[in-house]
């Protein structure tokens, strides 16, 4: 599988994608994301996603849609669940196309586009910090 899904925390998700992505990567990778939300959702508790594309092949044009599909199909539950994403990107043209387009259509949660993993790991914290409260 070329897209790693796992928890990093309790509250905190990560998908790596590595290398060439196939359709059935991002089908099993979208299934472990919204089993993972459904959980939290069921016990209240709101999540932080990091995607990091650093060692990418990117996606496909289809592959893409599918993503967006899965946002508005799933949006009310990624607005209550999600507090927030970052997303590595090492292209600054992938980073301001992806930026351009949430200027017109705004994703359903806090998500911000990052070329280090201690930039995105940072804005997570610091998300973490104010917005989930930590249970005991």
């Amino acid at each position: 599988m070329s897209i790693h899904f796992k928890p990093l925390s309790e509250t905190r998700y990560s998908f790596e994608y590595v290398g060439a992505v196939t359709d059935e990567d991002v089908d099993m990778a979208q299934s472990q994301w919204l089993g993972a939300m459904r959980k939290a959702d069921i016990g209240g508790r709101r999540l932080v996603l990091f995607v990091d594309g650093l060692r990418s092949e990117g996606l496909s044009a289809k592959q893409r849609q599918v993503t967006a599909d899965f946002s508005i199909q799933h949006e009310g539950l990624i607005r209550r669940v999600c507090a927030a994403q970052a997303v590595l990107l090492e292209s600054a043209l992938q980073r301001g196309i992806l930026t351009a387009i949430f200027w017109i259509k705004p994703p359903p949660t806090d998500l911000r586009v990052f070329k280090t993993r201690a930039e995105g790991e940072a804005f997570l914290d610091e998300v973490e910090r104010k917005q989930l409260v930590r249970s005991a």
